[in-house]
């Protein structure tokens, strides 16, 4: 790997650890008390831009990349080496850190949210992150860290679907559905390319796309299948794990449709996608069966996740 420039750092480094997020995502309203420190003590280093402080919150072989800049860097030491130069080069930087979401099995943790970095005379820098965490002793340590830089002009009402950003496959007898999530530039909207193809049925394939509205504080969507039909609707979240979309259908032929998906979040690399209370011109449908998808990941990556798994 090429060593990162230092505005990548800023946006690398910054977030492995753990933005003030606006009202859509709350900061956690229980916070694991030893989680809680190594967060406090973080903050405290990058403040103080003590680089071995905070290189001690990572374990020796911990993995940090940057999915939107093909940034990754490997072992403590190395990560500490980054810290020591990304002080020199952005001598005045300051971090406030909020968590969003949390979760505890054991040994390991696991930690959602944004963090935000301050430059004297600049404006701040925001990126969202996802964090596996290992227990050792009696402290929690960094062992696995994506992350993924905002725009300074990006609607961050969008975070809540940051987690979304890669890969998703269903497999089925029939054939397997592929879902691909990614951020268009500028990083106003994220993006969903679906396919299916099937042994049994004809191919499909579509694009579902995802905006803030600042006016209605909610993620609207809009859906474009292959067989013509298209629609539009708005995302509201319900839990920390999951999000409801109404959506009103047009048909090829003309009529309308209706349609509410759900979309379950179960763990960083699982989800469950349905479609209920599904009506075509006045006829109520069944229900889908819950489409349950795994993230698709590269054997490096693979091999990171289960380091650090739930």
């Amino acid at each position: 790997m090429s060593r990162p420039t230092h505005r990548n750092l800023l946006a690398a480094l910054l977030i492995a650890a753990v933005g003030a997020l606006p009202a859509f995502a709350a900061p956690a309203k229980q916070l694991d008390p030893a989680l809680a420190a190594m967060v406090a003590t973080f903050e405290k280093a990058f403040n103080a831009h003590n680089a071995p402080a905070m290189s001690a919150l990572w374990t020796p072989d911990a993995v940090y990349r940057a999915t939107n800049l093909g940034v990754e860097v490997n072992g403590r030491d190395p990560i500490a080496a980054a810290y020591a130069d990304l002080f020199k080069q952005q001598p005045g930087s300051t971090l406030k850190l909020t968590i969003s979401e949390s979760k505890i099995n054991g040994k390991t943790a696991s930690i959602l949210g944004m963090a935000e970095v301050t430059q004297r005379g600049q404006l701040p820098t925001r990126s969202l992150f996802r964090a596996s965490l290992a227990r050792v002793g009696a402290s929690w340590l960094f062992s696995n860290v994506e992350e993924a830089e905002l725009p300074a002009n990006s609607p961050t009402g969008m975070s809540q679907l940051g987690w979304l950003a890669g890969t998703w496959i269903q497999q089925l007898p029939s054939g397997d559905v592929k879902n691909t999530y990614h951020w268009v530039d500028g990083g106003a909207f994220l993006v969903r390319n679906y396919s299916r193809i099937s042994k049994q049925a004809p191919s499909a394939s579509g694009t579902q796309i995802f905006g803030w509205d600042a006016e209605q504080q909610c993620i609207r969507t809009w859906l474009f299948d292959s067989n013509g039909t298209f629609g539009e609707g708005y995302w509201e979240r319900q839990s920390s794990n999951k999000w409801v979309n109404k959506m009103a259908l047009k048909l090829p032929d003309g009529r309308r449709g209706s349609a509410t998906q759900i979309l379950t979040r179960s763990g960083d690399n699982e989800l469950t996608l349905q479609s209920v209370d599904r009506e075509m011109d006045g006829q109520f449908q069944p229900n889908t069966t819950p489409a349950k998808m795994s993230r698709q990941m590269t054997g490096d990556k693979e091999a990171a996740a289960k380091g650090g798994k739930q």
